[in-house]
């Protein structure tokens, strides 16, 4: 089975922006990238910025064009990368530690992946995340382990039966 999956780009009006793992390749079936450098996921590009805003470098810059590209490729590499703090941080200037499923705020809130990591939902952008209160990221766990063990269940049985037959 192949593990791996490519960065795409995705353009919108105000920025470009790489989601969920063709610059590197990615295991998506880890909830951490060990290894991965910055370098990695946005070399150098010929002249121009490497974040992608398409500005062309200028004076002494090598990499960057401002600091704001600077700023926010490594904050999107972080969340690729799995670093929780960067998960942390951006989820709740986007959710303000609203609960997705119940709406309730809890200051306990938790960062739940909505694609599981045991089902290649790691090495993702933050459409991948949302946040959810301790009671509802307890349901929703017990909920993909009960279909998890019962697909496993059918498949083991289909397969027994295959060779019966």
């Amino acid at each position: 089975m192949n593990t791996t999956l490519l960065v795409s780009e995705q353009k919108n009006a105000t920025n470009v922006f790489k989601t969920c793992v063709d610059l590197i390749a990615m295991n998506a079936f880890l909830r951490y990238q060990k290894g991965m450098v910055l370098a990695d996921y946005y070399p150098s590009q010929d002249g121009y910025c490497a974040c992608g805003c398409g500005r062309k470098l200028t004076g002494r810059q090598t990499r960057w064009a401002s600091r704001e590209c600077n700023d926010r490729a490594y904050e999107e590499f972080a969340i690729l990368k799995g670093g929780t703090s960067a998960v942390r941080k951006v989820l709740f200037e986007r959710d303000l530690g609203f609960c997705h499923n119940c709406g309730v705020y809890d200051e306990n809130w938790e960062a739940d992946h909505i694609i599981p990591v045991s089902q290649g939902g790691g090495a993702c952008g933050l459409d991948n995340y949302q946040t959810l209160c301790p009671d509802c990221h307890k349901e929703k766990t017990k909920n993909q382990r009960e279909s998890q063990s019962k697909e496993y269940s059918l498949h083991a049985f289909s397969s027994d039966a295959t060779v019966l037959l």
